[in-house]
């Protein structure tokens, strides 16, 4: 938790998470020491004084990063350096560790935060823990059955019907090259909640992060339509000098694989379901609407198509006109309408 956009505040949370799992063991702290000495003492008093081997869970590691990327290089450093010292005990304290796992929405490169603890195994592409991080289609046949067929009557579909929809919409996350797909956990569980399809995981929230750094992208809107190719390094690692948008969509989960390629190494990404894309595209057409002060239902797609039912051709060429221009305009690379490809008549 915390808004790492202040100097100062990484070091204020450390201490005051420090201060209260010491407080919580009953162990004394000695605060001039760093971050990473008052970790390791952590780890190692803990371990003696329950004699038990300490597990290590960390969420988020990259938030303090990611809340300055783009914006404040300077505070992103001096908060990577901070990371860097407080991490690096891990090595030092594997003799007291049981387990250690480390989450976050990205895996920076050449920032070197895990250097020192060369024991860390990344299991982001691993076959083996490919759908850890979602449900199964046979876990939500065979555990949701239930709300699947109330689903189904409250939305007047058969069970096929209902369970295509599921798909559709929150199916199609992959992380390895040769396995099923998931759904994501927590759209499928508010859809059953609510009973209703909408787009949850996107509605809780577009990180500030990835909106500056779509507007910055020099890349063609409808690329992430048509597919995206991309090596397995370039999937492990995000560069904010070079502004790679591809492996930031991936590793945020907004592009996911659909196809592998052995000969080349190379992988296929696209948007994973319905939720995915309609929803990123609706934030483009927000951010379009802020940087043109454009009216909020400007180029929505329920007006569009109140064009085409009452037959008037001219204001739906006219608003995707606008909408392709402000496409062109996200991307740093020039782009006139005759690229676009626009078909009148």
């Amino acid at each position: 938790m915390g808004d790492y956009t202040n100097t100062d505040e990484l070091k204020k949370y450390l201490n005051y998470i420090m201060r209260e799992y010491y407080e919580d063991f009953g162990i004394e702290r000695n605060i001039e020491d760093t971050f990473g000495t008052q970790f390791y003492n952590l780890i190692k008093s803990i371990n003696e004084k329950l004699d038990k081997e300490v597990i290590v869970l960390i969420d988020e590691y990259d938030k303090p990063l990611l809340d300055n990327l783009s914006t404040n290089e300077k505070l992103e450093n001096e908060n990577r350096n901070t990371l860097k010292g407080f991490y690096g005990c891990l090595k030092d304290a594997d003799p007291f560790l049981k387990f250690v796992f480390i989450t976050g929405v990205t895996k920076f490169s050449k920032v070197s935060l895990f250097s020192d603890v060369n024991q860390l195994e990344d299991i982001s592409l691993n076959r083996e823990y490919a759908e850890i991080c979602g449900i199964t289609e046979e876990e939500l046949e065979n555990v949701f059955s239930p709300e699947i067929d109330e689903l189904a009557q409250e939305n007047d579909f058969t069970r096929e019907e209902c369970l295509d929809e599921l798909k559709k919409n929150y199916d199609g996350y992959h992380f390895s090259d040769d396995k099923a797909g998931v759904y994501n956990p927590f759209s499928l569980l508010n859809c059953f909640s609510k009973k209703d399809f909408r787009m949850y995981w996107f509605a809780s929230g577009t990180p500030t992060f990835l909106i500056k750094a779509i507007m910055k992208a020099d890349r063609p809107i409808e690329e992430f339509n048509d597919g995206i190719s991309a090596t397995e390094s370039r999937l492990g690692n995000y560069r904010a000098d070079k502004n790679d948008i591809v492996s930031l969509l991936y590793q945020s989960g907004y592009l996911s694989i659909v196809g592998y390629d052995r000969k080349f190494n190379s992988y296929k990404l696209a948007f994973p379901n319905h939720e995915v894309e309609y929803g990123f595209l609706e934030a483009i057409i927000l951010l379009a609407n802020t940087k043109y002060d454009a009216p909020d239902d400007a180029f929505s797609s329920e007006k569009m198509t109140g064009y085409l039912e009452k037959g008037d051709a001219t204001q739906y060429l006219s608003s995707g006109k606008r909408i392709l221009k402000i496409g062109a305009n996200f991307s740093t690379k020039e782009r006139t309408l005759d690229e676009w490809k626009v078909v009148e008549g």
